[in-house]
């Protein structure tokens, strides 16, 4: 995962007004988003996209064995 700041997003378009998490997939549509940016938000951005990707044990081991 990469995290970046993206100055060329507008808030108010993502559905953040006020800030927060926004996920952008390739293309181009919001995946996620959370309406703040402290520890919880990347807490739930990281239930979120266990939810559906499963780690593969050969590339992190420690993080396949969390979700085993």
């Amino acid at each position: 995962m990469e995290i970046s700041h993206e100055p060329g997003l507008n808030p108010v378009r993502a559905g953040v007004p006020a800030g927060g998490v926004v996920l952008i997939r390739p293309d181009g549509h919001i995946g996620f988003r959370f309406p703040s940016a402290d520890p919880g938000a990347l807490a739930a951005l990281d239930r979120h996209l266990s939810s559906y990707l499963i780690p593969d044990p050969t590339v992190c081991p420690d993080i396949a064995d969390t979700y085993a």
